[in-house]
């Protein structure tokens, strides 16, 4: 955990106006305007939430509790559970998931199995 200050570049472009801000994605930051949250960290979220069913909160709470560890006893301070929040959704709009397709597909593995064991069917007559 680091407290940083983003500025912007100088552009000689006329299209950006003279002034270039950081983005952060090519140092695999995610800018959020006042803080940076790091793609590893929302990596390593995304795949406790896939594999172990962690929440947000959770995965809050236990970062919060390792950074107390760390002696950052400010990191509530630092990132409030609500910029956590507002940066997971963030980053999953850069994931570019089509959530009608994930929805279709999670219907047919998860769904349709248990229809079929069961003698159901979903086909008209």
């Amino acid at each position: 955990m680091f407290i940083v200050s983003v500025f912007h570049f100088n552009c000689a472009n006329p299209t950006c106006d003279g002034r270039l801000e950081f983005h952060g994605a090519e140092l695999t930051l995610l800018n959020m305007g006042s803080y940076l949250l790091s793609y590893e960290v929302l990596r390593d979220f995304m795949f406790h939430f896939l594999k172990g069913r962690c929440t947000l909160f959770t995965y809050y709470s236990v970062w919060q509790e390792i950074m107390h560890d760390a002696s950052v006893l400010d990191f509530q301070r630092l990132l409030s559970y609500h910029h956590w929040r507002f940066g997971w959704y963030s980053f999953l709009d850069l994931l570019d998931i089509n959530y009608s397709e994930v929805l279709g597909i999670w219907i047919l593995l998860f769904v349709m199995p248990q229809h079929c064991l069961s003698g159901r069917s979903y086909a008209t007559h």
